[in-house]
């Protein structure tokens, strides 16, 4: 399993008592925590977390256009052009000119990329079986069921 994870200074490593009721406060701290584990791992790819969400996008969906891809993650155009040139730079996605518009590009993974993409995800799924190793069938069920409906509802009520 994933264990001796260096995590940086600035990330708690305990929470005190009275917070640990907290649902915000563990929700938030809990991404925290897994967000500084998940860049680390990504670092030794020489990947980014959004750079590691592209890889993860275009194998699940197939070859995607790049202005598309960076609305719908969220990316400003700039940044995701640097993100795009750092996976070509590694070989993990190509950029190609869309033949039905010449000024777009339509990104598509690479078999370096697909193969990294993997891996990845294996440490991801090792990593979340290390941290609920604790929990019963049915609670990891519930979490699964619960977390992208609080996720859902916490984007309802920033967008409302």
């Amino acid at each position: 399993m994933v264990k001796n994870i260096l995590i940086p200074d600035t990330v708690p490593k305990t929470v005190h008592p009275l917070f640990r009721q907290r649902l915000c406060y563990s929700i938030s701290k809990s991404g925290t925590i897994l967000r500084s584990i998940l860049e680390i791992t990504l670092a030794k790819h020489k990947l980014s977390a959004p750079q590691s969400g592209i890889l993860h996008i275009l194998a699940g969906v197939g070859d995607y256009n790049q202005l598309q891809l960076g609305q719908e993650m969220n990316i400003d155009k700039a940044s995701m052009v640097k993100f795009i040139d750092g996976l070509e730079e590694q070989g993990l996605v190509q950029r190609k000119t869309d033949p039905n518009d010449r000024r777009a590009k339509i990104l598509t993974l690479t078999t370096k990329g697909r193969t990294l993409q993997k891996k990845i995800l294996e440490q991801h799924k090792k990593l979340e079986a290390s941290i609920l190793k604790d929990f019963n069938k049915q609670e990891v069920e519930a979490l699964r069921e619960l977390m992208p409906r609080v996720l859902e509802a916490i984007l309802n009520h920033v967008n409302d």
